[in-house]
């Protein structure tokens, strides 16, 4: 089963990122894979400000766009996303017009695929495998 599951995931990531977008995301997980919500929350916190606001934009309507996959998303994920876009920062004052190519080479710098990531870390980690905000000490009674 374990097989077949990955063959889809690695089929699936295909079809929506080349190579070096898969290297990448690879490299961030190893990076991100064992923490908490509440450090993943405060990385995208810290990301956001290095990716210009055109492409957050971006990502936030891509956000919107994953909310609309009937079927494949849950109430769960679309508040997730929803508390998602609202965490996201951008200056509305901010009227500054860019090219279609500087735009796309903007989305797929370091700084927008790991505000990318995150999000979807966000969105799609299982529960049972994160770790909570605070720890509690086991009460013995």
């Amino acid at each position: 089963m374990d097989n077949k599951k990955l063959n889809f995931d690695y089929m699936f990531n295909r079809i929506l990122y080349d190579d070096i977008i898969i290297n990448k995301f690879n490299e961030f997980l190893e990076k991100y894979a064992d923490k908490s919500d509440k450090y993943i929350y405060q990385e995208i916190e810290r990301v956001q400000k290095e990716v210009p606001d055109a492409v957050k934009v971006r990502h936030i309507k891509n956000l919107e766009a994953i909310s609309k996959f009937e079927g494949f998303v849950t109430e769960d994920i679309k508040r997730e996303i929803e508390k998602l876009k609202r965490l996201i920062n951008v200056d509305s004052s901010e009227n500054e017009k860019i090219s279609n190519r500087e735009l796309e080479s903007q989305f797929f710098s370091p700084s927008s695929l790991l505000l990318w990531f995150l999000l979807l870390v966000i969105i799609y980690r299982r529960r049972r495998y994160r770790r909570p905000y605070h720890r509690r000490p086991y009460r013995y009674h």
